[in-house]
């Protein structure tokens, strides 16, 4: 490989010899982060099931918004019980969701990529009503409380998004309930 190394000093030079070469140089800097963020939309968050249906520029008003998180393998996400601080949307990872009662722990669901967890305990305003583990290492966006009812707001695409979600687990719950009632032998 050859390669051409220009020093700091030489490179403020040209510019300021040559400010054709300075425009060229912002123009190349300026597409290349623009499609620095374009690969960043079209990778992490159009595939995430909450945000389907968003514009470019919807897109971009949210990422604005979200914090990475990490979790390792093991690590509580958050308890029962705790306050909603916001939701989360897997980027990569799997984490279960279980509930504590008097009859113990139970399993509630298993998420992954692209899914959402933590939306109801925001839109009811309540305190978290199941707990949330990482079940491998888990990458996560987190849109916190403030922002999550801004945007629900400003776009009502992400509120139908979240009905839909929330409609499918309902689903979900009750065919496992009418399972278990059904297929439970009598005491």
């Amino acid at each position: 490989t050859n390669l051409w190394v220009l020093y700091r000093s030489e490179f403020e030079r040209v510019q300021a010899r040559y400010p054709s070469a300075q425009a060229a140089m912002a123009e190349t800097v300026a597409q290349r982060l623009a499609s620095a963020d374009d690969a960043f939309l079209d990778q992490h968050l159009r595939k995430i099931t909450l945000l389907a249906g968003l514009s470019r520029p919807q897109l971009e008003a949210v990422r604005k918004r979200l914090q990475p998180v990490r979790f390792r393998e093991g690590e509580h996400i958050y308890w029962q019980g705790d306050p909603a601080d916001g939701l989360y949307m897997i980027e990569k990872g799997q984490v279960q969701v279980e509930h504590d009662d008097a009859e113990g722990l139970t399993p509630l669901a298993i998420l992954g990529e692209s899914e959402i967890f933590g939306e109801g305990a925001l839109l009811l305003d309540e305190a978290r009503s199941s707990s949330v583990w990482a079940m491998t290492d888990v990458d996560l966006w987190l849109l916190r409380r403030e922002d999550f009812e801004d945007l629900m707001l400003q776009y009502p695409s992400l509120a139908l998004n979240i009905s839909r979600v929330m409609g499918q687990r309902l689903r979900q719950t009750n065919r496992a309930y009418a399972h278990a009632v059904h297929h439970t032998p009598p005491p």
